[in-house]
């Protein structure tokens, strides 16, 4: 079974990035998450929503070319 809910660690490592830009996201409020207990959790589902999202806007970007 995939799981679900993931770590920093996790989400950085699902688009090939540092924990620390992770961060940079979050503070960006380009990901959203949840701390519990003093660490960070993502819902994978919202993750993949921004990916594509951002994915989209790069390809409708005229400046891109």
């Amino acid at each position: 079974m995939e799981k679900e809910i993931l770590t920093i660690e996790e989400v950085a490592n699902m688009f090939s990035v540092s924990k620390r830009t992770v961060y940079t996201l979050l503070k960006e409020n380009i990901l959203h998450g949840v701390k519990i207990g003093g660490q960070w959790r993502f819902l994978k589902k919202d993750l993949l929503k921004v990916f594509l999202s951002q994915n989209t806007q790069e390809e409708s970007d005229p400046s891109n070319e």
